[in-house]
């Protein structure tokens, strides 16, 4: 299967200190990637290149075999979508509006009203459609943004699917209801063939969620693999510094992390 997101040596300098060094990544169809990785490691820094908002000081990036200095701000609208960890809005725009504008003018308004009440309702936010998107909690806004970039997606699919879903702690200020929920999406967009980069802290809804890790560390990619190949406890006193924090769920297999001194006996 061809990769639908080719990353080749990446490299992202500020002044003199590059903060992804060399970095090699490929994401496929229908695939969820997870970047995991302590404060500093670059996965933010990496996204935003992946995203076309950062330039590249070596290295390049492909998207759908074509590299991203080739596209046009509105085609590759078209092709990826983004959720950034942190996005402000100023004005009083209702969560329908916030969520419409990811359609751009791509579809028509009977669209729009019925394809907007449908990720609405998916991301529990449909109830709100009328609020100022500034007097929601902070849970609540990310909810709405995870639902623009949804829409978004289903408003450029011209046939040219699958795109790319680019999310940067899309769980981060969610309550546990909603955490699962997102993973329950995200999960769901990947198997209709979106392929999924997500940044992520949280290693117990990695292990759920991600089909691959990419470990970070100082710039650089240290480990890649299924998360059970990735989340070890040689590689977390590596990377993190924390020793024997993981253990094996059972049926099926899978890795959580959790101290020793904090487990029930």
């Amino acid at each position: 299967m061809s990769s639908l997101l080719e990353v080749s040596g990446a490299v992202v300098r500020a002044g003199k200190r590059d903060l992804v060094g060399g970095v090699d990544l490929t994401v496929l169809p229908g695939e969820v990637v997870a970047l995991v990785g302590p404060n500093g490691a670059g996965k933010s820094t990496l996204l935003r290149a992946i995203a076309g908002e950062i330039s590249l000081a070596g290295g390049e990036i492909a998207l759908k075999g074509r590299s991203l200095a080739h596209y046009s701000a509105r085609e590759l609208a078209q092709h990826r979508a983004v959720l950034s960890q942190h996005t402000s809005v100023s004005f009083e725009f209702s969560v329908e509006e916030i969520i419409v504008m990811g359609a751009g003018d791509l579809r028509p308004q009977s669209w729009l009203r019925d394809a907007s009440r449908q990720v609405m309702e998916r991301c529990d936010i449909l109830h709100l459609l009328d609020r100022p998107v500034t007097r929601l909690s902070g849970g609540e806004q990310q909810r709405v943004h995870f639902a623009r970039s949804m829409l978004q997606l289903l408003a450029a699919d011209d046939g040219s699917k699958p795109g790319l879903l680019l999310l940067d702690e899309p769980t981060a200020s969610l309550d546990l209801n909603h955490q699962l929920n997102t993973v329950e999406i995200v999960r769901d967009i990947a198997q209709e063939g979106t392929g999924i980069l997500l940044v992520i802290h949280d290693l117990n809804l990695t292990a759920m969620l991600a089909n691959r890790v990419a470990m970070m560390k100082s710039g650089k990619i240290v480990a890649t693999g299924r998360p059970d190949e990735v989340i070890r406890n040689d590689i977390m006193a590596d990377v993190f510094d924390v020793r024997d924090a993981v253990g094996i769920a059972p049926s099926p297999p899978m890795p959580f992390v959790l101290p020793q001194s904090m487990r029930l006996t």
